[in-house]
């Protein structure tokens, strides 16, 4: 199963609840590619092709036989639930308002870095957002409606998206974690940004800045940004609701245009 299988998990553990549940998924490649084993004459071989010999053909590096995993996710909902979250809510004890949420906010959050359904944010990863949690977590609160469970595009635009953009200093990922790690978390663009403006001025900061034109052409606008963030509305619904909504309708960032039916943003 693909990774999307572990966040609509976590919903679906969050809605429903479940006494154990496991994934049999592909185990997360950690290390380069390996390299191909070299023949033991091959270091005789190669000065006869530099003195006018026959070439010696380079092997492609192979990559590694695939390899599955168990994701155990009743103690991976545990552990997010009573320990990593917990580490990000300020004050302590606004984590009580939060109960039976969590999932769905942090699924809300991998929507952003960008999934099936989603269309990431350019230029982030979701570990580069996830080592924003500390600082990131309370920014997700206030844009989440709890009644809805879905996001405010407009608080979601200027309190999270904005910050992704500007996060600069946070020291990487969670104490629990990284207790080693001293290391300090610098987003590639907190040089060109202010913390706390909103997205419309952080991002006219990006385009007035010295990145390279490449760079800035990949960063999206205002309104497809809107657009995406609405369609991680949809995109909740999807993951935990068996009757999920029709996604190309205004609410949902996309809406049928022209004669034929095509599908263009919602303004």
């Amino acid at each position: 199963m693909d990774g999307d299988s572990i966040p609509i998990a976590l919903l679906h553990m969050e809605r429903h609840g479940a006494t154990s549940m496991s994934i049999l998924r592909l185990e997360t490649r950690t290390g380069p590619r390996e390299q191909p084993a070299q023949p033991p004459d091959q270091a005789e071989e190669e000065p006869a092709a530099a003195a006018g010999g026959a070439p010696q053909k380079k092997e492609r590096p192979r990559a590694p036989p695939r390899v599955y995993e168990y994701v155990h996710i009743t103690t991976l909902f545990d552990t997010l639930r009573s320990v990593v979250i917990p580490q990000c809510v300020r004050p302590a004890h606004a984590a009580a308002a939060m109960r039976g949420h969590e999932m769905t906010m942090l699924a809300a959050l991998i929507g952003l870095t960008g999934t099936d359904f989603t269309r990431g944010l350019p230029l982030t990863s979701g570990k580069s957002v996830y080592d924003l949690l500390p600082t990131l977590w309370m920014l997700l609160a206030s844009a989440y409606d709890q009644s809805t469970r879905s996001l405010d595009p407009d608080k979601t635009l200027d309190a999270v998206v904005a910050h992704i953009y500007q996060a600069r200093d946070t020291r990487f990922g969670l104490r629990f974690f990284f207790t080693r790690n001293k290391q300090k978390s610098q987003t590639k663009f907190h040089k060109h940004t202010r913390e706390g403006s909103p997205l419309v001025t952080t991002l006219a900061q990006l385009a007035g800045s010295s990145l390279s034109e490449r760079t800035k052409a990949m960063i999206h606008d205002v309104d497809t940004l809107r657009c995406t963030v609405k369609n991680i509305n949809w995109l909740l619904r999807y993951w935990a609701d068996g009757d999920f909504p029709d996604p190309i309708q205004p609410e949902f960032g996309y809406a049928r245009t022209g004669p034929k039916g095509a599908v263009g943003y919602a303004t």
